[in-house]
Formats: C-alpha cells, structure tokens, sequence
C-alpha cells in the first residue's frame, strides 16, 4: 500500500488541512430529534466531554492498558504511541472549531459523492450548544 497522505498527527492534519483539529468522534441526529430530546442529547455529550477529559489527562500506555487487548493488534507500545499521537488531534471539550468542520467537509466532497459540490452552510450542521 502506498501513503498519500497522514493526518493522524497534527502536524498531518496541518499540512493537508491547515488545521490541528479533526472532528472524528461525534454523536450524529437529526435535527427534530434534538428539538425533542434536549436533555437526551445534553446527556450524551456530557459522556463524550468527560470521555475526552479522561483521554487528555491520562498517558497513551494508561489509556492502552485499559483498552481490550485485541485492540491493540498485538503490539501494546505501539498501540500506545499511536493513542498518544492522537490525543493531540482530540477536541479537549467535545467543541468543534471551524477549521475542523472545513477540513472534513474538504474530505467529505472527494470522498462522498451525495455531497460533492453542493452548497453547504457548514454551521447548519453542526453544534457545540450541548458541551457548553
């Protein structure tokens, strides 16, 4: 296999995107069902903040050792390295920022061909209103 690109660091991510930040990790849902299920949705993204929370606050092997040990593809430091690599790309609050939107919207029109070319309001589909 051939690498085209590596965005799994931030130096990555900035070369390609012109950003630090990759929004990979996200709950999707309609926008109806937000509506309905505010307290729902706020609950969910309270796990997800306190999820990044823990990931920043503990080392790639601390993070690694609690993981299943099929996870790691039987090579534990790397597995390691790898988590602590990508911890630098993770949204400490669960928040997306703009350039992070922008950089997947970039890969969803190359990648996605319902999407393409297609005028987006990018702010019309995401929001950080349920991590505040």
């Amino acid at each position: 296999p051939v690498l085209l690109e590596d965005v799994r660091t931030v130096e990555g991510l900035k070369e390609v995107f012109d950003t630090g930040s990759w929004p990979s990790s996200s709950l999707y849902a309609k926008t109806e069902w937000l509506d309905q299920n505010k307290e729902t949705a706020g609950k969910l993204a309270k796990a997800i903040k306190r999820t990044l929370e823990f990931i920043d606050g503990h080392s790639g092997e601390e993070i690694a050792a609690k993981m299943p040990e099929k996870f790691a593809g039987g090579d534990k430091e790397l597995y390691a390295k790898v988590i602590e690599d990508l911890k630098k790309t993770l949204s400490k609050d669960g928040s997306f920022t703009e350039d992070g939107a922008q950089a997947v919207l970039k890969t969803q029109r190359v990648a996605n061909p319902e999407v393409g070319d297609k005028d987006i309001k990018l702010e019309d589909t995401y929001t950080n209103e349920f991590v505040k």
